[in-house]
């Protein structure tokens, strides 16, 4: 049975059959006479000579000659080249299919005089392929001669096919076949566009991180102004509203409230709304104690005021002392005792304290153990955070809150640092337990070792502030690996910046830690802006030594999954890759975010080769290995990237400057490797070297001229 053999400009699958319908090549206006700087008229355009071995596959081969049915060993194909032609021979030993051959070589412009003849036959027009087309028939072969405008000039190619088993019309359908295949590949022909593909960097819902994130989330959505989200997520923490009208998503990654305060405050200072202000005042004032306040509800120092002078019940703005701690609860002791108690350690002339409620107040589910492992916590925080800074004195006050936070730090400079854990932490194990104030006395920390850094505003810093707590918290309880809950990545890495993410950033600091070490890292931060905004962050990180390579480093090691905790175990990370599978000429474009990532899973198909081509801007950083994202199995990185792939491989391109870009183009899909090498004869010099496919519209005879110009 008689096939048409076609391929897409885009694939190198082999139809057995295809009708004549599928076959179409997009031909481009006529040349001009002398296109400009491709030649001189005596030797016609400047093109190199053409190797045209390298435009079809074996494969092709085989089904034009009719022996894909036949064995793999059994099909004795060869291939003959010399000058700009190429035949590919059948070997027709023995028994199987007689001599079959197919031809791609130059044409001539004589093939299309009148009455013009090959091997004693006449040539027929074609219609439906080329510009101009003439088939030469046989009793075993045919050829199929063309010619095609192009940009470089007009272009003359013989097709030849041997196929004794055929009829001439069934040869002709083939050859046609042929043509559509070959001539978009040849140079300055309008050949099929691969396809471009660019992967966009749109981030996702990030609401479900934190507090701060579901607060800005739906700012941005216009759900609410950033006083009213202030004011909402105040009084979720005090117990005021249901978390339904507060969270988009109830269950939260990161439930701390350091951020939302650390803003609260901000919003005060820096003006907004009045009636936002007056309530966000309100709520800070239940939520956060000074030690002063705290002293005296506790006894240690003469109160204020009658601690329980305004009554229960009594509008919100007149409650102060124990009844605003215990703000929500209808019945108290009456008397003017202490509520609160306290215990104390002191480590060098710094006191920690924690308090809690008095035996005779309601204790909220508070027990002995916790104010105990508290203790012991501050202990192990201090001592491993002190050989690379100071945390100042912390008063850690245990709220009878049941608001959705674990826990919150806030800073008071001058004052000790005021941490407040709330009743949710009562589900929690006592590892994790340890961790997250190892967490929020991380935030004391940084507040006393990085004043001047910590001037930026908390949405500026977050990148640092909440990465490094976590990182740090780590540093301090190596095995329990709280900080792994945050983890997000998977849904963010590739779509977010460094500087758009927090908590997950422990990763960062811990990969940096292997790098610089956490003395390096203190030093690193302690380079920051002391004021401005995003981009002066990034500015200040991107400047920091050898920080292009080093997060680059940072991108591999994520996409390997081989990033060690401080306990030298790995984090467990499945990342995530752009994956395309490859089957024919495509435009890969990498177009990472500042401190971002662009990670690409190619996988060629069917035990085909890619070959590729590459470009990029002068500060972007690029790599690639063999095997897939992650796994166990997987080869070594290299900057300098292949121009062939076999298999699977993974990209990954990095940047700490903006508008930086890599294009990977597949520019066919081959058989074997050396397929993709470039043809030497490519290098030689255009005016020794010239392609005789060729020819300018003047040097075409007159009845040829008159046939294009028509």
């Amino acid at each position: 049975m008689a096939g048409v053999v076609w391929l897409s400009a885009c694939t190198d699958a082999v139809p057995e059959a295809l009708t004549t319908e599928t076959l179409t090549v997009e031909t481009p206006g006529s040349a001009p006479d002398i296109p400009p700087s491709t030649g001189t008229p005596a030797e016609g355009p400047r093109v190199a000579p053409i190797d045209p071995c390298s435009f079809l596959s074996l494969e092709a081969v085989d089904a034009a000659l009719g022996l894909l049915d036949l064995p793999l060993e059994e099909r004795g194909l060869f291939t003959i080249s010399g000058g700009e032609a190429c035949v590919w021979e059948h070997d027709d030993e023995g028994d199987k299919p007689e001599a079959r051959s197919v031809g791609i070589m130059p044409g001539s412009p004589d093939d299309f005089e009148q009455d013009a003849e090959l091997e004693g036959f006449e040539g027929n027009p074609v219609t439906g392929i080329a510009e101009v087309a003439v088939w030469f028939g046989g009793i075993d072969q045919g050829t199929l001669s063309v010619i095609q405008g192009t940009e470089l000039g007009y272009l003359l190619v013989r097709f030849t096919l041997s196929r004794p088993d055929l009829d001439d019309k069934a040869r002709l359908e083939i050859a046609k076949g042929l043509a559509g295949v070959v001539l978009p590949q040849f140079p300055g022909v309008e050949a099929r566009q691969p396809v471009v593909v660019t992967f966009d960097d749109e981030p996702p819902d990030m609401s479900n991180l934190s507090f701060v994130d579901n607060l800005l989330a739906k700012e941005e959505a216009g759900e609410w102004t950033l006083g009213e989200g202030l004011v909402a997520t105040l009084q979720l923490f005090v117990g005021e509203v249901d978390e339904t009208e507060v969270l988009r998503h109830p269950e939260l990654l990161a439930k701390e409230g350091t951020g939302i305060i650390a803003m609260a405050y901000e919003y005060l200072e820096a003006g907004g709304q009045a009636d936002a202000k007056t309530e966000i005042s309100r709520l800070l004032d239940l939520l956060v104690f000074t030690n002063e306040e705290l002293e005296g509800m506790a006894g240690i120092g003469p109160p204020t005021a009658s601690l329980f002078e305004v009554a229960v019940g009594a509008p919100p703005d007149e409650i102060g002392g124990c009844s605003a701690f215990f703000y929500g609860y209808s019945t108290l002791p009456s008397g003017i005792g202490p509520c609160l108690e306290y215990q104390s350690i002191t480590f060098d002339g710094r006191l920690y304290r924690v308090f809690y409620p008095a035996k005779s107040m309601p204790a909220a589910g508070w027990s002995e153990n916790h104010y105990r492992w508290a203790l012991e916590a501050m202990a192990d925080t201090v001592v491993a955070y002190a050989p690379h800074g100071t945390t100042p004195a912390v008063n850690l006050v245990f709220s009878i809150f049941p608001g959705n936070a674990l826990a919150e730090a806030l800073p008071h400079a001058g004052e000790p640092c005021a941490v407040a854990v709330y009743t949710s932490m009562q589900g929690t194990t006592i590892g994790y337990f340890k961790q997250v104030i190892a967490h929020e006395l991380a935030h004391c920390f940084q507040e006393e070792t990085f004043t001047e850094q910590n001037q930026v505003g908390y949405e500026v810093v977050r990148w640092r502030e909440e990465g490094l707590a976590d990182y740090l918290s780590n540093v301090v309880y190596e095995e329990t690996n709280a900080e792994w809950d945050y983890l997000a990545l998977e849904e963010l890495e590739l779509h977010t910046t460094l500087f758009e993410r927090a908590y997950t950033n422990s990763l960062f600091f811990q990969f940096l830690a292997g790098k610089i070490a956490d003395a390096g890292i203190v030093g690193l931060v302690h380079t920051l802006p002391k004021s401005g905004a995003t981009v002066e962050q990034e500015n200040a990180l991107a400047g920091y030594r050898n920080m292009q390579a080093m997060y680059h480093e940072f991108a591999q090691a994520m996409t390997d999954a081989s990033i060690k905790d401080t306990s030298t175990a790995l984090v467990p990370y499945s990342p995530r890759a752009n994956k395309n599978s490859i089957s024919g000429p495509v435009v890969l474009q990498s177009i990472p975010l500042r401190f971002g990532v662009t990670r690409q899973h190619l996988v060629t198909e069917g035990g085909k080769t890619a070959c590729l081509e590459h470009d990029q801007t002068s500060e972007i950083r690029s790599s690639w290995r063999p095997g897939p994202p992650g796994g166990a199995v997987r080869g070594t990185w290299s900057s300098e990237l292949p121009n062939s792939l076999k298999g699977e491989a993974v990209f990954v391109t990095t940047a700490t400057t903006s508008n930086q870009e890599l294009t990977l183009e597949v520019t066919k899909v081959v058989d074997d490797e050396e397929d993709c090498e470039e043809d030497e004869r490519e290098g030689c010099l255009v005016l020794e070297c010239v392609s005789g496919y060729y020819r300018f519209l003047f040097q075409l005879p007159d009845g040829l001229r008159r046939i294009l110009d028509e």
